[in-house]
């Protein structure tokens, strides 16, 4: 038992290096594989801002996701109106969102390492169950930064006006936001993993059913042209190919 711990402490922490190292170092283009559609949906689902950019700002430190944007027109929000910054040019003038790139990869890691760490049983098997974890990591990354970025754009938007309401009673995007940041993020990323174990277990599992099949319908046919042969006896052992036996025959002679 303590074999098999320090076994799997010792791989825990081989897989966490790695993927922890990889992660690190391709970061930039894990969020680029995200951001185009980032940033359609939060045109799609904020028709009353105007989206600037949205980019990965490195500077200052940490690295951060960063929209910018403003308001089209003034809004009536809790009976008051709120105006575009600039207004009436609201092209001139805008704000920003941040939100740390690592609060917004962090779970994508959690799952890709939980999903490694389990050990499998053929190469289909590890194939099938990574494939699904990184498309998995792809959704989680997606999801988290858009429900972050439309709590905080909405938070930054009209706190000027309603920060009182805003203090006194948050948003559920803010609440959803929190959760997924500290802590509930990587619940989900461990389910997402074991989700990913399990359908990769179950097409292996499907592949070995039908490589089996496949064997044995080949000795079936074999056994079947033996009872079938002219000497009309079956012959008890392993079947050689063509030129195995032409070999043998020659040696003979």
């Amino acid at each position: 038992m303590q074999l098999r711990q320090r076994d799997f402490a010792t791989r825990l922490l081989i897989v966490a290096l790695l993927v922890c190292s990889v992660a690190y170092a391709v970061r930039s283009c894990l969020m680029a594989m995200v951001l185009p559609g980032l940033r359609e949906v939060v045109k799609l689902t904020h028709p009353q801002f105007t989206v600037f950019g949205l980019d990965v700002s490195r500077e200052p430190s940490p690295e951060a996701l960063r929209l910018r944007t403003n308001l089209v027109r003034p809004l009536q929000v809790a009976g008051r109106t709120i105006y575009p910054i600039a207004w009436p040019h609201p092209e001139r003038g805008g704000f920003e969102v941040k939100i740390t790139l690592g609060g917004v990869l962090s779970p994508a890691v959690a799952l890709l390492i939980a999903a490694a760490i389990w050990p499998w049983s053929n190469a289909v098997e590890g194939v099938v169950r990574m494939s699904t974890a990184m498309a998995l990591a792809w959704l989680i990354t997606f999801a988290i930064a858009f429900v972050t970025l439309h709590a905080e754009l909405l938070h930054v938007a009209f706190e000027a006006s309603v920060a009182d309401e805003i203090s006194a009673s948050p948003s559920v995007a803010m609440m959803a936001s929190r959760l997924l940041v500290d802590g509930g993020g990587f619940a989900i990323a461990i389910g997402l993993a074991w989700s990913a174990v399990a359908f990769g277990s179950l097409l292996a599992a499907k592949d070995v059913m039908r490589v089996r099949r496949i064997h044995a319908r080949g000795e079936n046919r074999v056994v079947a042209s033996l009872e079938n042969s002219p000497g009309g006896a079956a012959v008890v052992g392993p079947v050689l190919p063509a030129r195995l036996r032409d070999d043998g025959r020659e040696g003979a002679r």
